[in-house]
């Protein structure tokens, strides 16, 4: 497997702010972060499904930290 190719904030990269930065990039500056927290609520409100799973492991690991 290739290493990523690993892209830093302030570097003028087009892409920061995609979610393609965020995922394949590794870049966690303000941008990708939103970037990456837009597409994740796109695909949770397109599959509720999944949408409930996640609220199901949310919950129980909540509660299994008491």
């Amino acid at each position: 497997m290739p290493l990523k190719n690993k892209i830093v904030p302030g570097d003028g990269d087009s892409r920061h702010g995609t979610l393609n930065g965020y995922t394949n990039h590794e870049c966690r500056c303000d941008l990708c972060k939103e970037a990456h927290r837009v597409a994740h609520l796109d695909y949770m409100h397109a599959n509720p499904e999944q949408r409930e799973k996640h609220a199901r492991r949310e919950n129980e690991r909540y509660h299994s930290r008491a």
